[in-house]
């Protein structure tokens, strides 16, 4: 039987990397494809703001933006603006400044923007050609001084749900079969884990740290980064870990099934028959304990009010980094519970006690949400979610005994909210 579970286990790791492969691959693509083309500040007369390329399928959004607040009174009637084919002197689509567009206009310090035209799947009869966007300007707007702007992507199609969604399941099973296997009964039993837990988050911050600064920023070098960060805290887990009993690191990471029901339940005959069914309601209870914490999550983003653009809220605008961010948040979970469930909660728990255990959950929930912190700082309705499913893993870590079950309620929830966002994508 532990052969055959070892077998499945080498399997669905393959599998799972795979699936990533094809995750890669297909952020790379999209990123290849994304365009954000932006002319120079222009004044005086009719002049062509901009000249870039489309490619044949992709969405596109057209803006032209102002040193001036766009007022109705002056700016309606104004002007005309087109876009057109350069190679053919042929225009695609124009449209004159009237009352009707500029009840879009965003204003801001800077002046303002206004979008004239979104394009959805670009029909064209090349695979790219290149285009123009010029501006015939009235008396009433000459002298001030404008921009172009062109955004465009490919966009999210129903097999990026299904990359995402199949890395999901692999996961999943992954985990699932993990807590098939024997327990061993083991936990970190070496002093001073305070310090090795506090070395491991210091190792885990800085490489994040040296990530992103020596990384490209763009969503490929996202994945690639974050997949290293995950390997990083699953290596940084098993070297600092110290088993109680030897050669068993992955069972002092409470990676198995907890070898005995609680001690609640009575003596420990009693507690060794009822040690499977205890485990596999921890696992059942677990996937809907990730649905909750999910619509915890949405009730928190709808609530809680924002004080700017968070990081990965940027990351996530272009098509690449939402497939990115999606693929990372389904297999990060693992990496993520090995090291803060596993290594943190392990090493300030020890061999046990009421006291002990209320410093490893406090430690293991609070420096996972000072981990997530950055990536979440101005959009507080994201941070307030990550502080509540921080806690509710902590804890099912501590009740369980294991921590195979908040891996599948991390897995569950960041599943769900990552493929609730792709499906609106892909729409």
């Amino acid at each position: 039987m532990s052969r055959a579970i070892s077998s499945a286990l080498v399997v669905a790791s393959v599998a799972l990397v795979i699936a990533l492969g094809a995750a890669f691959a297909r952020v790379s693509g999209l990123e290849a494809r994304e365009l954000e083309a932006v002319g120079a500040w222009t004044a005086g007369g009719s002049s062509r703001l901009l000249e870039t390329r489309l490619l044949r399928g992709d969405d596109a959004t057209f803006e032209l933006c102002a040193r001036d607040p766009m007022d109705a009174l002056r700016w309606s009637g104004a002007g005309r603006i087109a876009v057109v084919r350069s190679d053919r002197a042929e225009e695609m689509f124009g449209l004159a400044i009237d009352p009707a567009l500029l009840e879009g206009v965003a204003r801001s310090e800077q002046g303002a923007c206004v979008v004239f035209a979104r394009v959805r799947e670009l029909a064209i009869d090349e695979d790219a050609v290149p285009v123009a966007i010029d501006l015939a300007r009235e008396p009433g707007i000459d002298g001030i001084e404008v921009r172009a702007r062109v955004l465009a992507r490919s966009p999210l199609g129903q097999g990026d749900l299904g990359i995402v969604l199949g890395a999901l399941a692999i996961a999943i099973a992954l985990v699932l079969l993990m807590s098939a296997r024997a327990p061993v009964e083991a936990h970190d039993a070496a002093p001073r884990g305070a310090l090795r837990a506090a070395l491991g988050v210091a190792v885990v911050l800085a490489t994040g740290v040296v990530i992103g600064a020596f990384g490209s920023g763009g969503p490929t070098a996202g994945l690639l980064g974050g997949l290293a960060l995950a390997a990083t805290e699953i290596a940084v887990a098993y070297a600092l870990v110290r088993p109680s009993v030897d050669g068993a690191r992955t069972a002092a990471l409470g990676l198995v099934r907890a070898p005995h029901a609680p001690a609640w339940v009575g003596d420990p005959p009693r507690a060794r028959r009822l040690a499977l069914p205890f485990n596999v309601a921890w696992l059942v209870l677990a996937p809907v304990a990730g649905v909750v914490l999910s619509l915890v999550a949405r009730v928190a983003l709808a609530l809680v009010p924002s004080t700017g653009e968070a990081p990965v809220e940027a990351f996530v605008s272009w098509p690449s980094g939402m497939l990115s961010f999606a693929a990372l948040a389904v297999v990060a979970p693992i990496a993520e519970e090995v090291f803060f469930r596993g290594l943190v909660y392990g090493a300030l728990r020890g061999p046990g006690g009421a006291r002990r255990e209320l410093v490893a959950i406090a430690g293991a929930w609070l420096l996972f949400a000072i981990a997530h912190a950055p990536q979440d700082w101005g959009n507080w309705g994201g941070f307030v979610s990550v502080l509540v499913a921080g806690l509710g893993f902590t804890l099912m870590r501590a009740a369980s005994g294991s921590t195979l079950v908040p891996c599948v309620a991390h897995l569950v929830y960041n599943g769900l909210l990552a493929a609730g966002a792709l499906a609106v994508g892909a729409t």
